[in-house]
């Protein structure tokens, strides 16, 4: 996961645009292109400078992760995407644009070799997913999400919030799998 880093917003719009590279274009139809969190703030490619649009704020102290999810063949290389955000400085009151390319040889070859913070956030965003019986969740289950959180929980030994995120998908997992089993229970009257 790579950050990008701006100064204090205390609460002023915040503008986000990831463009992706033309060379995703050319890929095959089951290339997938997929925004996994903060679909809400979701504004059109147009308005991305229009400062009047209202795409989301961010606290101070806050932070915001957006997660997508690219299917690359290995033949692709190069620039894969450039995220854009504009921001209003909070002592000038001026808006603020920067950017940053995303190559793909920055790109962790597994999951497992991606920093425990990322696995983290794509592990809540699959949970999510899944709770919300996401179209993106179809090949995807609690139990296996419940191995990924245990997983990274002990990769990040000793936060509380992990800890707890683990013991309710672990919990829901049990729930789902004590559900499926009682409705397959053949009815004997």
């Amino acid at each position: 996961m790579t950050r990008i880093d701006i100064p204090d917003f205390r609460i002023r719009p915040v503008h986000v645009r990831v463009a992706f590279s033309a060379v995703l274009d050319d890929l095959p139809a089951d290339t997938k292109k997929t925004c996994r969190s903060w679909p809400a703030a979701d504004i059109a490619d147009r308005d991305f400078r229009n400062d009047t649009v209202d795409a989301g704020e961010v606290g101070a102290g806050h932070t915001v992760t957006a997660l997508y999810e690219i299917k690359l063949s290995d033949d692709v290389q190069g620039r894969i995407a450039t995220v854009y955000i504009r921001y209003q400085d909070p002592e000038s009151g001026d808006v603020q644009e920067v950017s940053r390319e995303f190559h793909r040889k920055e790109l962790a070859k597994v999951f497992e070799e991606a920093s425990p913070r990322f696995q983290l956030s794509a592990v809540v965003a699959e949970y999510a997913e899944i709770l919300r019986e996401s179209f993106w969740a179809q090949e995807s289950s609690l139990e296996q999400v419940s191995e990924l959180a245990q997983r990274v929980n002990s990769l990040l030994s000793g936060d509380q919030d992990v800890e707890e995120f683990t013991g309710l998908v672990v919990q829901a997992g049990r729930i789902a799998s004590s559900t499926a089993d009682e409705t397959s229970i053949p009815d004997r009257r």
